[in-house]
């Protein structure tokens, strides 16, 4: 817990310089992953929570810690879980109110999904904070306080919401990367597909106009070409497919 201003500051500058490089970037972007988590570490550590998740909630209202950091007291970790996500009015009200949510092991009893959910965190209070929103998906972080608790005053639920604004548009603009160099694979991937097709393309029409061209002059020369009605349609069909293999392109 940060006991007073001074702590206040310190927490902010430490963290602040921290966060600011964050930046994902195309030539380091497989680095973040371990960057947001030593960040979460060190957001941990400095703030005196025991565990800190972020959590990612899916269409089917299920939900999955893609990030969490632990400290040493023994804590299992969840990263990767995936459960269903647990639904409650108050809980609500209070993110509709206040942009945050508070699930306390005293208040949860009236609600016995929470207070289990809180058990198989090891939790005696969590602060839920929304990072960020994308189509029907949510991302919250958590911060847990699972051995001594307090209450989180005014002032440092607005100093973790100013950094976890900063994660949320760090992690965003990470997975929009992540995303953007996804497609631009599969893109690659389908134009060396099309690329080999065409190239397959040429080399069936330069077999064919050749042989084309060998049966045509036994023809000639035999006297039996004028006998064979469709060998201009079968000249003109080639000449076609010798302007599609020398115009086609790949975007």
């Amino acid at each position: 817990m940060l006991k007073n201003m001074d702590d206040f500051f310190s927490f902010s500058s430490v963290v602040s310089e921290l966060l600011l490089p964050m930046n994902p970037s195309f030539s380091a972007w497989k680095e973040f992953p371990g960057y947001i988590e030593k960040t979460l570490r060190i957001i941990g550590k400095l703030s005196r929570h025991n565990r800190i998740h972020i959590v990612d909630i899916h269409p089917d209202m299920t939900y999955s810690i893609a990030y969490e950091w632990c400290d040493d007291s023994g804590l299992k970790k969840r990263k990767g879980k995936r459960e269903k996500v647990l639904y409650d009015p108050e809980l609500e009200k209070q993110l509709c109110e206040q942009n945050y949510m508070i699930i306390q092991e005293n208040a949860s009893s009236r609600n016995p999904d929470l207070h289990h959910f809180l058990q198989e965190q090891h939790c005696r209070q969590m602060l839920l904070l929304p990072l960020f929103e994308v189509g029907t998906n949510l991302t919250f972080i958590a911060f847990m306080q699972c051995d001594d608790i307090h209450t989180w005053n005014i002032e440092e639920i607005k100093l973790l919401e100013n950094l976890s604004a900063v994660i949320g548009i760090q992690l965003n603009n990470y997975r929009l990367l992540v995303r953007l160099l996804k497609q631009l694979q599969q893109t690659k991937k389908e134009q060396e597909s099309l690329e080999t097709m065409q190239t397959r393309l040429k080399q069936v029409e330069a077999a064919i106009t050749s042989d084309w061209e060998q049966l045509r002059e036994h023809l000639r020369d035999s006297g039996q070409l004028q006998q064979i009605s469709a060998w201009q349609k079968i000249e003109k069909e080639l000449k076609e497919l010798n302007k599609i293999c020398q115009t086609i392109t790949v975007k």
